[in-house]
């Protein structure tokens, strides 16, 4: 299963990569996507992006006070749910 961890700010980024490593401790047929690891310099990272949340199946948004107005953070939610009555996500408060 594809998961797409959702970030947007400091301090939900360091939300996101403690909630994947857990997550990948315990379910190993888990495939995460985590921006900053998974997008390389140089590659096109809106493209990679749009692919990722396509393919992705379930994604986990790490919302906080910072970040709750984040355009950024609603487009990814938005995109995981994609109007596909397979596509399932959660918040991390």
């Amino acid at each position: 299963m594809k998961v797409f961890f959702c970030h947007s700010g400091s301090t939900s980024q360091k939300i996101a990569q403690g909630l994947k490593d857990l997550i990948c401790s315990v379910i190993q047929q888990v495939k995460p996507f985590f921006s900053e690891e998974d997008i390389r310099k140089g590659q096109q990272c809106m493209l990679q992006l749009s692919n990722e949340l396509n393919e992705s199946s379930f994604g986990i948004l790490c919302l906080t006070s910072e970040n709750l107005s984040s355009a950024w953070i609603h487009f990814e939610g938005g995109a995981i749910f994609k109007g596909s009555s397979t596509s399932r996500g959660c918040t991390y408060l």
